[in-house]
Formats: C-alpha cells, structure tokens, sequence
C-alpha cells in the first residue's frame, strides 16, 4: 500500500517535471513561464467605447408565499437577439 508521504512526493516530481516539460523547446505554452520580454503583444484596444447600459428595474407580477413568506413574483422569458456589444460588430446572445 502506498502511503500519504509517498503519493504526495510523486505528486511533487510529477508536477515538476510537467512544468520543466512546459519550458522546454518546441512547447506551445512555454510562454507562460517566461519571464524575460518574450511575451506576445496584447491587442490594442479603446476602452470604453460605449456607454453602460443600465436595465430598468423590473416590477413585480405578483406575490408568491415560499413557507408561508409573501416574497415579490417576477416573470422572466429567456430569449435570443443579436446585440450590438462594440460598434460595428452584431453578436447572438442569449439573456433574459
């Protein structure tokens, strides 16, 4: 049977050699652990293009008893519209 101590160090040489693995040469995800300048530029960006928008707030349908409680009942409908996020640019989203 294998103890707690001994799954615990496998679990430490493991863990190193994935990362010397990530580092080496020819991986996809070495940059991750790089520390020099040879990071990918991010994208250049505008922040804040568009204003916030900010709902109304939703009126309550009804009453609903949860234990014997009067808590407010709100009827939301799920549905799907193309919404302008950034200008210039029509996405799908699914909200309420």
């Amino acid at each position: 049977m294998v103890s707690r101590r001994k799954l615990i160090k496998l679990g430490l040489y493991g863990g190193g050699a994935g990362l010397l693995h990530l580092a080496g040469a020819g991986s996809n995800f070495g940059w991750a652990l790089d520390s020099g300048n040879n990071l990918p530029p991010s994208p250049p960006s505008k922040p804040f293009q568009v204003p916030l928008p900010i709902p109304q707030v939703k009126a309550a349908s009804g009453i609903a008893y949860v234990s014997g409680v009067p808590s407010p009942l709100y009827q939301i409908t799920m549905k799907q519209a193309p919404v302008q996020i950034l200008p210039g640019q029509k996405n799908h989203h699914l909200g309420l």
